[in-house]
């Protein structure tokens, strides 16, 4: 039996698990029903996402790059926008 040694070794870890697993396992059935309506659109998606994926990955780093300057520009906005929110709309 070349299975036993493996068992044998994994199963201290798989014990210490346990008690996690028991604590999420209700969380796990509650959100079951949810899970397999949802399914259906989420395998009808797939494909498209596959084929996206690989120009994602190429944009990825460009984006990382980009992404403090972008921050910068938004919290610097934020930071001189006007802050009086009592102003009024003159009607005509």
């Amino acid at each position: 039996m070349a299975v036993a040694p493996l068992t044998l070794e994994v199963a201290p870890f798989i014990l210490a698990v346990a008690p996690f697993i028991l604590e999420v396992a209700p969380f796990i059935l509650a959100v079951a029903p949810l899970t397999l309506e949802v399914a259906p659109f989420i395998l009808a998606v797939a494909p498209f996402i596959l084929e996206v994926a690989p120009f994602i990955l190429a944009v990825a780093p460009f984006i990382l790059e980009v992404a403090p300057f972008i921050l910068i520009i938004l919290l610097l906005n934020l930071k001189l926008a006007p802050q009086n929110t009592n102003c009024r709309v003159k009607r005509a």
